[in-house]
């Protein structure tokens, strides 16, 4: 089983100076992190940016490296990847700070978690 990572819960945890792959590993210890190369593309984007998003960008690329983060070649959409990988029974972790992705993972019947300002993993329950 594969644990999702996108953008917005990458860049979340950063802007709250939490290590949120820590989090994954105490919640979900036999789990492998994966991201495709849309999101990559994103962070790359985000990161010529000059600010505090840009930084967080740019570490977190630097993050995927070092944390050894699976990078999947998919030239898809980073959400429709996401939906799509959340349908199949094997990726049924999704981690997203974007709530209206949230809802449709959820709705697709994965287990959706998102980042707290504590770091922590927080299951979504759409209701």
């Amino acid at each position: 089983m594969r644990a999702i990572m996108d953008t917005s819960s990458i860049l979340f945890a950063l802007r709250h100076r939490k290590d949120i792959f820590a989090a994954v590993g105490k919640e979900f210890p036999s789990l492998q992190v994966v991201v495709s190369r849309g999101i990559v593309a994103e962070l790359k984007g985000i990161g010529l940016n000059r600010g505090k998003k840009g930084a967080a960008a740019r570490l977190a690329l630097a993050m995927l490296k070092v944390k050894n983060v699976s990078v999947y070649n998919s030239g898809m959409d980073p959400d429709r990847w996401i939906l799509r990988e959340a349908s199949h029974r094997y990726s049924r972790i999704i981690i997203t700070n974007d709530t209206l992705l949230a809802q449709k993972v959820s709705l697709l019947g994965a287990r959706c978690f998102k980042v707290s300002v504590s770091g922590r993993l927080k299951r979504y329950l759409q209701f």
